[in-house]
């Protein structure tokens, strides 16, 4: 099949293979765009052009392979959405970073004390381990707290949620 064929086969089935598109994700519980499946969709059927007859392999081969890349946790739909999600929580940690950087270590060591003063006991005791002591691994916290690893492991996500707590105080500082 020439380029030509696929692209207007393809656009001749856009609105089926939406439809199947997103009974897929609504199975499969996925929060993907369905526009960027279909996107993949086309560019995997392009490689295979040559091995593509008629309309119905379109649809056949497009059907397949939008199961199949929805229900794979390491397909190419699922890698770059998790490659996606990264690069925004990285974009958006470098933004405050870039904030904070603006101002000078004494007005973060403010912000960091007054954060403190916010706390209650138990999320003080989190913050000197976690902030303070310098403890930021599970087997670090467990040594310390001479507790078992998944309670300290429980204890790490209790220190994390503590320190996005903190990232939001300062945007709103900012």
């Amino acid at each position: 099949m020439t380029q030509t064929e696929l692209s207007t086969c393809f656009t001749t089935y856009y609105k089926t293979l939406l439809h199947y598109t997103k009974s897929q994700l609504q199975q499969a519980n996925k929060k993907l765009d369905e526009h960027i499946v279909l996107s993949e969709c086309y560019i995997h059927l392009h490689k295979y052009k040559d091995d593509i007859n008629d309309e119905n392999t379109v649809l056949v081969y497009s059907k397949k392979f939008i199961r199949t890349n929805i229900g794979w946790y390491n397909s190419v739909i699922n890698n770059e959405t998790k490659k996606n999600k990264l690069y925004d929580s990285i974009e958006a940690s470098s933004t405050l970073e870039a904030s904070t950087t603006m101002y000078d270590s004494e007005w973060i060591e403010t912000q960091f004390n007054q954060f403190y003063l916010t706390l209650n006991n138990y999320d003080k005791g989190l913050y000197r381990i976690y902030f303070e002591r310098h403890k930021t691994t599970t087997p670090l916290i467990a040594e310390h707290l001479n507790i078992s690893r998944s309670s300290a492991y429980n204890t790490l996500c209790e220190c994390k949620n503590l320190e996005h707590q903190f990232k939001n105080y300062i945007k709103k500082q900012l």
